[in-house]
């Protein structure tokens, strides 16, 4: 009996450091990749209405140490801008985010091999933002149609 209670302590106590140390590397990642400078810069408090992207991926970050955020992306498209939020298990450190378009600087699209995406340098601060698939391109066609003229398109 007292060996069941002494290994319930220890599984109970092993659980709670790896719920720790997961919170603690999520919220790492978030200031590494500049997530955290992003929130500050522009935080999102409500929901709003647009083109919604479940589970869109994106890479963010300094050319250095980027982070990709594989397939747990929310982002929605409206017409004021672009508001992003994280699946609930990777948020720790990560609050949604609401970019408006006049802080995006540039939109571009950029091939490197055989893969395409789209590249969102922000006005401030100087972070560019790499997203593919449906996004990169959704991201690319509503940028220009809110009355920015410099979306490029550049080939490999």
């Amino acid at each position: 009996m007292q060996m069941n209670v002494q290994s319930g302590l220890e599984a109970g106590l092993w659980v709670l450091v790896s719920i720790g140390g997961w919170c603690a590397l999520i919220a790492l990642i978030a200031r590494l990749s500049g997530w955290h400078a992003l929130a500050e810069r522009y935080p999102s408090d409500e929901r709003i209405e647009g083109e919604l992207f479940r589970f869109a991926s994106m890479s963010v970050g300094p050319k250095w140490f980027p982070s990709h955020y594989g397939g747990c992306l929310f982002v929605r498209l409206a017409d004021d801008g672009v508001r992003l939020s994280i699946l609930f298990p990777f948020r720790m450190g990560h609050p949604p985010l609401f970019i408006p378009w006049h802080a995006v600087e540039d939109c571009r699209q950029e091939r490197f091999w055989f893969a395409t995406y789209t590249t969102m340098q922000l006005v401030e601060p100087k972070m560019p933002m790499i997203f593919s698939g449906k996004l990169g391109r959704a991201l690319l066609d509503a940028w220009p149609k809110r009355g920015h003229l410099k979306c490029r398109y550049r080939g490999a």
